[in-house]
Parts: structure tokens; sequence; C-alpha cells
């Protein structure tokens, strides 16, 4: 039955590839996504899928809707996905994407639309494709032989056999590039990553189905893919997705990114695939050029001051995630969406805005608040104008041009790092099982430049006895050596920290004491109960360092002054012949 059916889906796909060369589409560019909606929607390992494809006006219309293939050779797995036109194809002049080159000095006239529909995925699979080709290109594309006879294909991959579900990057860009010759630009074509994990860029060839190769011309490449007058044609960071390029002479070409991304799994620190989505770009040089200037002007309002090069500079703290533009002229109330404007670092990353937010006054507004996906690092950013939905690409035309303004993002603290009650270290040589208390070096909130952040802890060779999900965590190790991870999530980054620890085993272990303290939190004296006779308390910031004299215990409980300690978090340790202890002190 599965020979039929496959036989079924070829003899469809040769019909449908016949039928489109008779009536080519003329594909430009597109991408492919995916996004796990099963948390959402309630239907297990449900996703849904995005095709976003641009052609060039002298084509025909795909239609209403667009077949995708979702394939599995591990899995068996060979089937059609049809996805619905989300909304009438359109020409895309509000984009951006023609902020250098006004679009009556272009040869090309690209149309937009975008189709989408939910799949469920089978679990275990950790080949999956879903994958779109169709014929043809438009002629004229410089950088291929005879492009109208060669065929448009793109895929995004998905390993979900990786604990947790995926959704694939999403590139930020509109998928058409128009540029002078001899100017040398930065496009970014990051793609916003919302599962936290690390994304790889990479040129690669541009494709007619998932085994045929487009036949460049001579001279041309997928990682050569433009004719440039510099030593290297194109520059891609694999980091962030920046692309550095200058166009030699009046041509067109298509550029092919792949963005690939991989997850750290904690319990063995290995890194590994989870999935992959690419993007065609179409790129057009011109030598008819003059850039449009920005229409958002900003105005001086407290905090804001011009910088050396003229324009509205802002400082705010790290982690800061919401920004109030002033205006130089009132505006109605909605007027300014999250795709209107967007942050660039000065190292191409792309930010896109979450929502914006007005104040205001009888329809008008003079104040705009941009609301970001996360907490902002520290470094330089520039607002620059042009939307951001399937998406145009940053076009830096000039600073001055594009740029309406620019952040400075004070520095934040360094990286939270594994800490211990009571020492500068924690200890790696341990002689007993424990449980041992560790800490986030961030949980104390007074340190400068600490952005809002999530904790999450794993540890392999031993268990955890308080949730994985806090700043304090308690240990309990088993024989042999084991790990701590601590993971930090902030904003779109994250970090970590693994303490590697060795066990000696035979020697008797310390008993663990009860402790407790009244009250807590406190602004004067606290008592501290089932505390040994004899025993030593120290009370130590969550640096380590003590703040007050250790105290001899004489009873069960002990009083404790803390009227002169600054407000913050403390560690209350106990030493004794027979146990150990530590509590947190909170101090009002």
């Amino acid at each position: 039955m599965l020979k039929n059916y496959r036989k079924g889906v070829l003899l469809l796909a040769v019909w449908s590839l016949a039928a489109a060369q008779v009536v080519a589409s003329h594909f430009l560019g597109s991408s492919i996504s995916y996004e796990y909606v099963g948390n959402q929607t309630g239907v297990a390992n449900q996703y849904r899928v995005t095709l976003a494809v641009e052609r060039e006006a002298t084509g025909f219309q795909i239609g209403a809707s667009a077949q995708v293939i979702m394939k599995s050779s591990t899995c068996g797995v060979l089937t059609s996905v049809w996805l619905m036109l989300e909304a009438p194809e359109f020409i895309n002049t509000a984009s951006g994407q023609y902020a250098c080159i006004p679009i009556q000095n272009l040869s090309s006239s690209p149309r937009t639309s975008r189709y989408s529909g939910t799949v469920v995925v089978p679990p275990g699979c950790p080949d999956f494709k879903f994958y779109f080709e169709q014929c043809c290109r438009p002629p004229g594309i410089t950088s291929m032989i005879a492009p109208q006879t060669q065929g448009d294909y793109i895929e995004a991959e998905l390993n979900n056999t990786v604990a947790g579900h995926n959704s694939s990057p999403v590139f930020a860009g509109v998928p058409n590039i128009f540029q002078c010759v001899n100017n040398p630009v930065k496009i970014p074509q990051r793609a916003v990553e919302f599962d936290g994990d690390s994304v790889f860029y990479e040129l690669i060839d541009a494709r007619q189905s998932a085994t045929v190769w487009v036949s460049y011309a001579p001279g041309y490449s997928g990682t050569n893919p433009i004719n440039s007058s510099i030593g290297s044609p194109l520059i891609l960071d694999p980091s962030t997705g920046l692309m550095e390029l200058t166009g030699a002479s009046p041509h067109k070409s298509v550029v092919v990114v792949k963005a690939t991304e991989f997850r750290l799994i904690p319990a063995t620190g290995v890194w590994v695939k989870v999935g992959s989505t690419v993007r065609e770009i179409f790129v057009e040089f011109v030598s008819n050029c003059s850039g449009q200037e920005v229409t958002i002007p900003l105005d001086t309002a407290a905090g804001w001051a011009p910088n050396a090069a003229g324009l509205l500079e802002r400082q705010l703290n790290c982690g800061d995630s919401t920004l109030r533009l002033p205006l130089a002229v009132e505006l109605t109330c909605g007027t300014l969406l999250s795709t209107d404007l967007r942050l660039v670092s000065g190292t191409g990353t792309m930010l896109p805005v979450k929502r914006t937010a007005d104040s205001c006054t009888s329809g008008l507004t003079q104040t705009v608040d941009l609301i970001f996906h996360g907490g902002l690092f520290e470094g330089t950013y520039y607002i620059t104008s042009g939307p951001l939905d399937d998406s145009p690409v940053l076009m830096f035309c000039s600073p001055t041009i594009d740029t309406i303004g620019v952040v400075v993002v004070n520095p934040c603290a360094p990286p939270a790092v594994i800490s211990c009650p009571g020492v500068l270290n924690c200890d790696t040589l341990l002689t007993t099982s424990g449980p041992f208390t560790y800490f986030s070096s961030w949980s104390d909130t007074s340190g400068a430049g600490v952005p809002q952040y999530a904790t999450y802890w794993s540890v392999t060779n031993g268990s955890l006895s308080t949730p994985a999900d806090g700043d304090t965590v308690e240990v309990q190790w088993l024989n042999g050596p084991g790990t701590l991870i601590l993971e930090t999530r902030y904003g779109f980054c994250a970090d970590y920290d693994t303490l590697h620890v060795n066990q000696t085993v035979g020697l008797q272990e310390p008993r663990r004491l009860n402790l407790a303290l009244r009250p807590n939190p406190a602004a004067d004296e606290v008592w501290l109960s089932g505390v040994p006779p004899e025993s030593e308390v120290v009370v130590y910031t969550t640096l380590g360092q003590p703040v007050l004299r250790p105290i001899t215990a004489e009873g069960r409980e002990v009083r404790l002054s803390v009227a002169n300690l600054a407000r913050g978090t403390y560690w209350v340790s106990v030493f004794s012949a027979t146990g150990r202890g530590q509590i947190a002190l909170i101090k009002l």
C-alpha cells in the first residue's frame, strides 16, 4: 500500500513539474519554517508550517494553496501538507526593501505570498524534512545558466528525538535585496530563534530538488553568488547571519542562506542538531540609485541627547526591555506598529519589536513605547525604520538615512556562576555525599547590571532535593565524579556554568542540621534554632564574605542582631562536630 502511495506522489510531482514548466511562476526567493503549536491547540505533536514565496510579476501565481512535502526516511513517512494562502498576493512597497533603490529604477517587480497550515508530526524521527519545490525561475538571473529552465527548492529540517519540542528559526529580512553597484553594504539575515538554541549560518548552493543542484554560470557558486570588486564577494558571519557585500556591476543573483540550530543536552554536555531552515534571497544591483529619507523624526526629551554623529542617543540599563521614543510630530494613535521599527546591534544582530504602546490624548500621541521580546544586553544599538513582517531586510544605504536614534546599554554583570555559601569557590573534592547547597551568583539582585533572568539546574551522578528552576538548589551526590550545570536565560541569550566534583567515599558523613529562622525576612533581629551546643554560627554575603563576627552557640537557639546589615540576601551557616547546615536570611 505504501509503495502505491509513494508512486502516486511521484506521478503527481512529475505532472506538477511538467505543468509548472508550461506556466512558470518565476520564483525569485522563498523561505519555509515550522512552529510547534501543540501546547496552544491541545493537539499533541502538532506543528504549523509557513511558506513565504516571492515571485516575479511576469510569472503566474501559485494559487490559493501550496503543496509542501513532509518526509522522514527513518520513520517511512512521505506525505503532502497543503498550506492555504493567508492573504491575497501583494506588492511589498511599504516594507522598506526599496529604501536604497526606488522601485522605478528596478527591472524586477516582486510579488509576495504567504501560506500556512498545520500537521501532526509522528514523534521519534531524527530526519524530518518539510520541503517545497516548483518550476521555474525568471530569465535574466546572471549567476545561473538558463534560469527559466531551473526549478526552485527549499527545505526545513526537524529532529524530534530530542527532549522537548522544537520550532525552527524564522529569518528576519525580506528575501529581495536591491542595492547600488560599488556600494559596500551590511545586511542582517539573522533568524529569530524562539527556543534558546544556538544558530549557525552558512552559504549553500541553490537547488532544483532534493538531489539536483542548479547550474551556475561560470565564476558563480553558492559561496560565490555575486559579481564583486572586493577580495571576497560576499561575507556571511556564521554566528550572527550578518552579510557584507558589494556588487561590482549591474546584475541579478540568488543567495541561499541556511540556518542550522543546535541544542545543548545538559546531561551529556553535547550539542545536538535539532533543526534547520533555508532562505533563498533574490539580489539585484543597479547603477541608477537614490536613497529615501527616514520619515520618523525624534525629538529631544529627558534622557536623549545628540551624539557626535548628530543622532539622538539614550542610555539604558542592562536588562531593560522597554524604550520610549519622543516623536518630533504628533501621530494618530496606532500609526507606528511593531513592524515599523526595529533595533540592530553594532554587529548587525536584528532584534524585532514585540509590540508598541501609545500615550494617547484625543486620539493623538507624541510618544511611543517599544517593548522587546527580552532584556537588552550591553552594547550599542541602532533604531531603524522599516517593518519586520515577512520580512523586510535592513538596508544600510547610509547611517544617516536608515538610523533614527541610538541606544547605548550599560555594562551587564559578569555571567552567572555556581556559588556556595560562605566560600569564594565551591569545593570540587568532596569527602561526603552531602547534601550541599549551591546558588546562582545572580541571585544577589543588588548587583549592578543583572537583567531579568530564569535559572535552571541539572546534575549528573547526583539528585536535586529542591526544584530545578530556582536560584538555590541542594544536591545529594552519589559515589564517584559528578557535574552540576547552571543554565541562565535572559532575553535572547543563554549562559552555562559547570561544576565538576570528585567524591572520596568511605568516610563518615556529617549530619545535616535542621535549621530555622524566625522572623524571616527580618529587620532588626532573628532567632536561629536547631543549633547544636558549641557550634560556630557565621553570617555571609552571597559572595562568601562574612558580615558578622562568628558566634559560638551555648544552647539550641541563637539570637542574631541584623539591624546594621544592608538590605539583601545572606547565608547563615552553622558548623559543629556532629553536623552542618545553611539557611538563607532575607534582610529588610
